[in-house]
């Protein structure tokens, strides 16, 4: 049945109970009170990122589709050695239209060692409208809160977190660091070294939109300078499952 024919015999009813003395009722529909409010969100502390690589996510989706790719044993295929370079380049998340300011994102491989175009430590000066960070996690932190402090599901879902990167938010920063973690990973928390970028005096810009019938200003203002106190952005932050740490802290300031 296409749309049309399906149109015709739901208008067909209608006048059908219209004809046995059914009417119809009309409502009006609320419209949801809502206020924006802007804010800046100032780093207290530096900004471990590390986004999902374009070769990790096909992975991920070869191996859910069970891929004969993704079924290798362990021990009968060695991981080719680390290339820190191009794990730190593609750890960071580009604003949408933007391109990374390196023309090099792998190293070169001389006798199986990559020879890294820039030493790890290396401080990058500020890229401006280059590097973001998903906006989402903004309003995570903010519901993570609001639930501790017993707010209902429906209180907690009414807040809207808008960035105008979309689901990046942009990064003003002092400085970005290549630089060499240690972490646990996995469900085993193996010891493993990563390379990553370290965002230094970092700060951002975002906008919340937030239903005044469920949440106030002041309690949705106060809930997203706890979350930045107590659950912080990016690797190493408070609420890190894995590797918790004092990293990724922010307070809240109005704009």
């Amino acid at each position: 049945m296409n749309q049309a024919t399906a149109r015709d015999a739901v208008e067909k009813t209608i006048r059908s109970l219209e004809g046995h003395g059914a009417k119809r009722e009309h409502a009006d529909i609320e419209p949801i009170k809502s206020n924006l409010v802007k804010v800046e969100i100032v780093g207290d502390s530096a900004l471990h990122v590390h986004a999902m690589s374009a070769k990790t996510a096909m992975q991920i989706e070869d191996a859910s589709q069970g891929k004969d790719d993704a079924k290798v044993n362990k021990g009968k295929k060695r991981r080719p050695p680390k290339d820190p370079w191009s794990d730190f380049c593609h750890a960071l998340h580009v604003l949408p239209g933007k391109k990374l300011p390196w023309p090099q994102m792998s190293s070169k491989i001389v006798d199986g060692v990559p020879q890294l175009p820039y030493p790890i430590g290396t401080k990058f000066e500020f890229y401006k409208d280059t590097f973001g960070f998903p906006t989402a996690a903004i309003g995570k932190g903010i519901r993570a809160i609001l639930r501790d402090h017993g707010f209902t599901k429906i209180e907690q879902a009414g807040i809207w977190v808008h960035s105008k990167y979309g689901s990046l938010m942009p990064l003003t920063y002092d400085e970005l660091i290549f630089e060499r973690v240690a972490c646990r990973v996995g469900p085993y928390k193996v010891a493993d070294m990563h390379y990553r970028g370290l965002f230094g005096g970092w700060s951002t810009e975002i906008a919340i939109e937030y239903d005044t019938e469920l949440i106030s200003l002041k309690q949705l203002l106060n809930a997203v300078n706890r979350a930045g106190r107590y659950c912080g952005l990016g690797e190493q932050r408070k609420s890190s499952p894995l590797n918790p740490g004092d990293e990724g802290m922010y307070h809240v300031r109005t704009v």
